[in-house]
């Protein structure tokens, strides 16, 4: 795909939002909406300029519990999108799981966030360069983009398990 400005991603990813359904959608919907206004604000008034960006931060984290609820990922249908104990969890978690990432994915590994046009619904998708059985360097796509296995020293690391 061609490179975007940051505005031409920012429409794009907004487009995304308005083709998808249900609860999510509303609250992506309003993420993106919080942000926008976030941005429009920062030079003007800031304090109510990071209160936006904090409840666009909240929407987004209710428009994943939604989708992961959706897609049906195991014991999804104990979250709670109205929690904000579970919203404020979100962001932690992803910065966990950059960590191990960063440890498992090696920067050769070159990790990318891309907009897949190819289909008739599009979407966006993590590309990692990889290597196939016989050696051959390719692109590989985490399905769904959540699920995926990470092995640092030759180890599974297992996000179920606390150690």
């Amino acid at each position: 795909m061609e490179h975007l400005t940051a505005e031409e991603y920012r429409k794009k990813l907004a487009s995304f939002v308005e083709n998808t359904h249900g609860h999510g959608k509303h609250c992506a919907r309003s993420a993106v909406r919080h942000m926008i206004r976030a941005s429009k604000l920062k030079g003007i008034d800031p304090e109510m300029a990071a209160f936006r960006a904090l409840t666009a931060e909240e929407e987004a984290a209710s428009a994943l519990i939604h989708s992961l609820k959706w897609h049906r990922y195991k014991l999804s249908e104990q979250l709670k999108p109205r929690d904000h104990i579970q919203k404020a969890a979100v962001y932690p978690f992803f910065l966990a799981v950059e960590g191990l990432l960063a440890r498992g994915v090696p920067r050769e590994a070159d990790p990318q966030l891309e907009i897949d046009e190819s289909s008739p619904k599009p979407r966006i998708r993590i590309k990692v360069l990889d290597h196939d059985k016989e050696g051959i360097l390719r692109w590989a796509y985490p399905e769904p983009p959540l699920h995926f296995n990470i092995h640092i020293d030759n180890k599974h690391v297992d996000f179920l398990r606390a150690d």
